[in-house]
């Protein structure tokens, strides 16, 4: 297990633990489920190399620090994103969290509760001195029942 922290408002922490609630899931079941939807959802996105986007300040006032625990595999995922996307990961979290959350804890959109991040692989090439990477964020069926 890895442990981290998250940094979300306080508005997004309570969201969050209103549907940890209703779902009967784990928070970071939760996020696993935002960052897999996000990833899906996000995928025509156009990021040009840039440095990563941070939230704002993280005064006490109107921020939680949020403690959580993942498997190895589920926090290189998020890691993943944070490099695709060029976003952190509380950022990202947060964004997803005010955007597919209602404040009663149920999701906006339907988000599927087994949004696992399964057929997800990154691939590193080199060639000719130059590094590639590669993300594949959804397995294409029809290559995987063939």
């Amino acid at each position: 297990m890895i442990r981290t922290s998250l940094h979300l408002s306080k508005k997004a922490h309570q969201k969050l633990k209103e549907a940890a609630v209703k779902q009967q899931k784990e928070i970071e079941d939760i996020i696993i489920a935002l960052a897999r939807f996000v990833a899906v959802k996000r995928r025509n996105e156009t990021v040009k190399m840039r440095a990563v986007k941070y939230q704002d300040s993280h005064d006490k006032e109107h921020w939680d620090c949020v403690r959580v625990r993942w498997e190895g595999d589920e926090y290189e995922f998020l890691i993943d994103l944070r490099k695709v996307h060029k976003v952190s990961v509380s950022k990202l979290i947060n964004d997803a969290i005010m955007q597919y959350i209602c404040d009663d804890g149920s999701y906006i959109e339907h988000i599927v509760d087994n949004y696992f991040h399964h057929g997800y692989f990154s691939s590193k090439i080199n060639e000719r001195n130059l590094i590639k990477c590669s993300f594949i964020w959804v397995f294409p069926r029809d290559l995987m029942f063939d």
